[in-house]
């Protein structure tokens, strides 16, 4: 089925140019967006949601795009997936004709009963994640930083509050060249002040402190504000002051994120367990084989032993078996994923009167009676390591686990205690 553009008043139209969210007439308007009827030939999945999909395209005749398209099963959800894409579409196409780095957008419309826009493909796209995750990078991690500076002072200049600014949000060509992508809270407004300008930073700074030494974080405030012009950066505190309440405040947003998701870890909801089965498959385990899992933590009994791991030979996975402690164990290990520690990985978990989790966890992998039984450089380096995502030290009666490498690694035992601001010099040096 081809492409449906969805007509808008006249009103509606120049409401949105008063806003900033449409360019001028004349200037590609949602009225001169083109509607071809793309043949899709193959599809990769890059990110899921709950009631939207990005992923990219290829048609007949070998072009990619980037997709994005909002699903509802109610029309009420299809009738805000329509406003979300036609909006996230023209912001787009404002801040592009601005110069802002930006993908360039390509079309908006319904297919198959969705809305979608389309975006052009970024060659030799990598985001911030993947580098972060292990990625090749395109040039030296000093040149990155100080693009991803420079491309978020050029996101501001043409007056974008991206509201949503995380290492996945921020993608970097073949030629180490930074792009901003995914506006779907983001604001245009004809001026930003200090706050508004500092509040990507600290996003930015929280989702990636665990894993950006501050080195680098430096190096990217600073070619950001160097890249800003004087009329726009001119209320902003001195840089190095700067730089310590950005630091300061990304430690108080990385907790609240953190107990925003541990809440919504265990939420009740079955189209929230089917996509945790396909979001499984980010953690190296296919959705079949996590419902295999799930199957064997139902039976009578369970087996304790190692099993081998589907897709990573270097892996294995353990089946643990308990009451509630081992439920809030699962759960702080997720929060341990997030802070990006190293610990077991939990998998699947099923409630009931026993209890019962899967985790992953590297082949050979011994647990330790306590964390007294380590030896003291290991305890003080894992000490530092809480300290640095501000966590509190694991108690010494807690048990770990020993990786073959000699890496401690936390279990189902551990509980993570965040740390209040006022606590730690270590949290103000952004570790």
């Amino acid at each position: 089925m081809g492409w449906a553009p969805e007509p808008s008043s006249s009103a509606a139209i120049e409401k949105s140019r008063a806003n900033g969210l449409l360019p001028a007439a004349g200037d590609g308007s949602l009225r001169g967006v083109s509607a071809p009827t793309p043949q899709p030939r193959t599809a990769r999945a890059l990110k899921t949601g709950l009631h939207r999909r990005v992923f990219l395209e290829e048609d007949a005749d070998g072009v990619s795009r980037v997709v994005k398209r909002f699903e509802g099963r109610s029309l009420w959800k299809r009738l805000v997936g329509g406003l979300r894409a036609r909006r996230e579409f023209a912001l787009q196409t404002a801040l592009a004709g601005a110069g802002a780095p930006v993908a360039r957008p390509l079309a908006v419309g319904r297919r198959e009963g969705a809305w979608e826009f389309s975006v052009e493909y970024i060659e030799g796209a990598l985001t911030l994640a993947d580098l972060l995750a292990g990625g090749t990078p395109p040039c030296a991690r000093e040149e990155l930083a100080q693009a991803l500076g420079r491309a978020l002072a050029a996101l501001q200049e043409a007056g974008c509050d991206h509201g949503d600014l995380h290492a996945g949000n921020i993608v970097f060509d073949s030629s180490g060249a930074a792009f901003v992508v995914d506006f779907g809270h983001a604001t245009r407004c004809k001026e930003l002040d200090a706050a508004r300008l500092t509040h990507d930073l600290v996003q930015l700074a929280a989702a990636t402190r665990e894993r950006v030494p501050p080195s680098l974080r430096w190096r990217a405030l600073l070619a950001w504000r160097c890249a800003l012009t004087e009329p726009v950066g001119r209320d902003l505190p001195p840089l190095r002051e700067l730089a310590r309440k950005v630091e300061a405040a990304a430690v108080v947003w990385r907790a609240q994120v953190l107990f925003k998701n541990r809440r919504r870890w265990l939420r009740a909801s079955g189209l929230c367990w089917r996509l945790d089965h396909e979001t499984l498959a980010h953690r190296g385990l296919p959705a079949d084989h996590a419902k295999q899992i799930a199957s064997e933590l139902a039976q009578d009994s369970v087996q304790r032993g190692p099993q081998p791991h589907p897709e990573d030979d270097q892996l294995e996975i353990r089946l643990f078996e308990g009451a509630a402690p081992l439920r809030q164990g699962w759960v702080e290990l997720g929060r341990a994923l997030e802070h990006g520690l190293p610990a077991l990985t939990p998998l699947v978990l099923r409630e009931g009167a026993n209890v019962r989790a899967a985790f992953a966890l590297p082949r050979g992998t011994q647990a330790l009676v306590a964390a007294e039984a380590a030896r003291d450089l290991e305890r003080m380096a894992l000490a530092r390591l809480l300290a640095g995502r501000g966590l509190e030290d694991i108690p010494t009666s807690t048990p770990l686990w020993r990786a073959p490498g000699g890496e401690l690694l936390l279990g189902p035992e551990a509980r993570l205690v965040i740390r209040s601001q006022h606590q730690g010099p270590q949290e103000r040096r952004g570790g």
